[in-house]
């Protein structure tokens, strides 16, 4: 499998001590099609186990 540039990019940002991650899709053109930031707060305090089937 060979990675490229050549449709865009989608890239995730984990940025941890801001408790969200985010997301944003890059066309081919290098023009910005979506971004979305994912709250993470949700998920604080809760154990492994049920952080892994949360939707």
């Amino acid at each position: 499998m060979k990675y490229t540039r050549e449709k865009g990019v989608i890239a995730i940002d984990t940025n941890t001590p801001s408790i969200h991650s985010a997301i944003a899709e890059v066309s081919k053109t290098r023009e910005l099609l979506i971004h979305q930031t994912i709250s993470l707060h949700n998920l604080l305090g809760l154990s492994k186990n049920i952080k892994a089937h949360q939707e």
